[in-house]
């Protein structure tokens, strides 16, 4: 936390997310729970106009986690009163405006709407932004790659190359990547940076 006018950082309200996500039980089928994921890969937060909720993007998680402030920290109700959202696959960006969140999925060249006032119902999981390429194609490659290097979840073995990119649901893949989507590659990679 940083105080914004003075540019001095606010130790004492430091808060680390995963710690709470950790006293979280385990779901009983976790391929289709968003129960229990990690926050890897956070990207983007909004929040309510009144500041009573935030909503923070877990790229590599593919979902939103809502937070409220208890004595001056982000609290997300651990263990049992977490609410998290489902996106499209990959998401960047989050823009809060009355009782709905719209995300950014990059991968999914789509947007994910967000009933913030629910307990994690996601209205439309996919709506197209753009047309995404056809399997087969070198964009299509680049994306599953993308969607590889940033999922924590997971992907299918085999059968990648000829399935459309919202297709693909790395929640049912879970725990290929990394337990719980603990992590990601992205977070090792510096940005415009090269692995060779």
């Amino acid at each position: 936390m940083v105080d914004t006018p003075t540019r001095d950082e606010r130790f004492a309200e430091h808060v680390n997310l995963n710690d709470q996500i950790d006293t979280e039980a385990a779901p009983a089928n976790p391929t289709a729970s968003l129960g229990r994921l990690f926050g890897n890969d956070i990207v983007a937060i909004d929040a309510k106009a009144n500041g009573s909720a935030f909503f923070i993007v877990s790229r590599g998680g593919n979902y939103v986690i809502k937070a409220v402030l208890q004595g001056g920290k982000l609290d997300i109700g651990a263990p049992n009163n977490v609410v998290r959202f489902q996106t499209g696959n990959i998401p960047t960006g989050i823009a809060v405006r009355g009782r709905f969140a719209y995300v950014n999925n990059e991968v999914g060249h789509s947007v994910s709407v967000l009933d913030i006032n629910s307990n994690g119902d996601t209205i439309a999981l996919n709506v197209p932004s753009s047309e995404p390429p056809k399997p087969g194609s070198h964009e299509h490659a680049v994306l599953l790659g993308q969607l590889v290097f940033f999922t924590g979840l997971g992907v299918p073995d085999n059968g990648l190359v000829g399935q459309q990119i919202r297709d693909i649901v790395p929640l049912s893949f879970r725990n290929k990547q990394s337990k719980d989507a603990w992590s990601t590659c992205a977070p090792a990679i510096r940005p415009g940076s090269r692995m060779a």
